[in-house]
């Protein structure tokens, strides 16, 4: 008798090879997370050293959003094609490489297209990360292994943080590159050898072939194998375009939209902390301490909204979340209109801003992971993440104008507050929401 491979995971134990591909996928993403942020840690230096402007700098920050908007979506149709594995160990070597290469730009046109290469690199390594673990989960288990995985990337972004304040000052703001595409160089490495393939996609490429009956031996015993197991969904080649089909655009769009606002928001905090905090007049530890809290808070954020919406389903998740990520937007742009606050109102509100936002993003890495199937899941992430990403980049701009302004400062939370409004409505239109845990696994 045919066994569907969805059955066979969900009905058994989480087993040390789940475990494992949960452990090196989120490696990948603190790396991930730490190149993305570098260009944040050395912005302030960077300005100092070249004689630049805030403005100026933009187009070097907005380099690698930029690639990653465009290498989500390709790396995401790679993966449905070539595998999963492959096209993360690829990911990572290219990022590495291209990293290390930027620690050397001569000058700001260099810094700006070695960014641009790099992003290539952190845009294709997300999408099939996230749908390499959810196709190795249990349903059950689904939303809060990504929310774990996606705590990486504050994770990075607060290691980063941490290092930054003793590497820039004894090593100079080009360490900074080195460090993290030498680890994006090993991390390749490592996944190379631990790293297995989804058994989805396996399925779906070779039928029910040795390397699938070896790789459920691995994960739960050589006498829990059936006899014949099949893909959950029917086959059909990969192609980009699966996610613009009838049954799949209303997902697309509100997920595109979710994803370009809670983006914007996520990388106008990443990519301008430091250099706001510094321009109220706060001392460069000060802002990178702001950038760490922010980062660090973030990681029970994620947790907390994968949580969140493995208990209340996606559409309730989601909606809490942005409600308090509003709140909190337009409480630190009023206490900045009524004077200076104090590094620690700062700091606080950093937190809670990180929080929410992290818990915003593991959520909707979680509902897409879920909403699309096995035979479009990689480019439906790839898609609608890319076309986040373009939120991203106009962070980048927006932020340094935004700064620039007599009140930017103030400004920049009442845009924050605003684009998230726009998340509200891509969650609305979603038409395919995750259920809570305990009624999926009831269905």
């Amino acid at each position: 008798m045919a066994t569907k491979i969805g059955e066979v995971i969900d009905r058994e134990r989480l087993g040390g090879l789940q475990v494992l591909v949960l452990v090196l996928t989120s490696l990948a993403i603190i790396i991930d997370g730490f190149d993305i942020q570098a260009i944040a840690f050395a912005g302030p230096v960077i300005l100092k050293e070249w004689g630049l402007s805030k403005a100026e700098l933009g187009p070097a920050i907005a380099a690698a959003l930029i690639g990653m908007a465009v290498g989500a979506p390709f790396g995401g149709g790679l993966g449905d094609k070539i595998g999963r594995r492959l096209t993360i160990i690829f990911s990572a070597v290219f990022f590495g490489a291209a990293t290390i290469a930027t620690a050397f730009s001569p000058n700001l046109t260099a810094l700006i297209i070695l960014r641009f290469v790099s992003g290539l690199g952190f845009g294709a390594l997300l999408p099939n990360a996230t749908a390499l673990l959810a196709e190795w989960m249990p349903t059950r288990y689904r939303a809060p292994a990504i929310g774990l995985m996606i705590i990486g990337v504050p994770i990075g972004g607060m290691i980063g943080a941490a290092v930054a304040q003793w590497l820039i000052p004894a090593y100079g703001w080009r360490a900074c590159f080195l460090v993290g595409g030498v680890l994006g160089i090993v991390l390749a490495g490592v996944l190379a050898i631990g790293l297995p393939e989804s058994l989805r996609f396996l399925l779906r490429r070779e039928g029910s072939s040795p390397k699938v009956t070896g790789l459920l031996a691995r994960a739960f015993g050589r006498d829990r194998v059936p006899d014949h197991v099949i893909p959950d969904d029917e086959p059909r080649k990969a192609h980009c375009s699966e996610v613009l089909r009838p049954e799949h655009v209303r997902v697309t769009i509100g997920l595109s939209l979710a994803f370009f606002a809670n983006l914007a928001v996520t990388y106008a905090f990443f990519n301008w902390v430091p250099t706001m905090l510094t321009s109220m007049g706060m001392p460069l530890d000060v802002a990178l301490r702001g950038a760490l809290y922010f980062n660090l808070w973030g990681l029970a954020g994620a947790l907390a909204g994968a949580v969140l919406i493995n208990w209340l389903g996606s559409r309730i998740g989601l909606l809490l979340v942005l409600g308090g990520a509003i709140i909190v937007a337009g409480a630190m742009g009023y206490t900045i209109t009524t004077g200076v606050p104090s590094e620690t109102a700062m700091i606080v509100g950093l937190s809670a801003a990180g929080t929410l936002v992290s818990g915003l993003q593991a959520c909707l890495y979680s509902l897409a992971a879920s909403a699309y199937p096995t035979t479009c899941r990689s480019a439906g992430i790839g898609v609608v993440a890319g076309i986040g990403r373009l939120g991203s980049i106009a962070s980048a701009f927006l932020g340094g104008a935004i700064l620039s302004l007599p009140a930017g400062q103030a400004v920049f939370f009442v845009v924050v507050a605003g684009v998230l409004i726009l998340a509200v409505v891509g969650v609305l239109v979603v038409n395919r929401h995750a259920p809570p845990a305990r009624r999926a696994a009831a269905g």
